[in-house]
């Protein structure tokens, strides 16, 4: 998996850009809500550290993974698998 690391924190650091332009609510394609490309885009950067990325050079990627966690009718990729889903909402849950 580390054969790719570079891209991915490369991918990774024009998201964090895209979200700090955004504003501390801001989204990815804008900032009033939700788009098309949040959904896209969160299922890779929430598995990022399955693949060794160390996330916390990424704080508006965290607050943004955040959000998406705190929408209404919000799903974990891996239901019943807290250990899978690294979402604070999951994690929370199983404690």
């Amino acid at each position: 998996m580390q054969h790719f690391a570079a891209e991915a924190r490369t991918a990774l650091d024009l998201l964090e850009a895209q979200l700090v332009r955004s504003g501390a609510d801001g989204w990815v394609a804008n900032t009033a809500h939700p788009s098309i490309a949040d959904v896209a885009l969160y299922p890779y950067t929430r598995m990022a550290t399955m693949g060794g990325i160390d996330m916390a050079p990424y704080p508006a990627i965290g607050a943004w993974l955040a959000r998406i966690e705190a929408l209404p009718g919000y799903q974990p990729l891996f239901p019943g698998r807290p250990d899978l889903n690294f979402s604070a909402v999951e994690s929370s849950a199983a404690s």
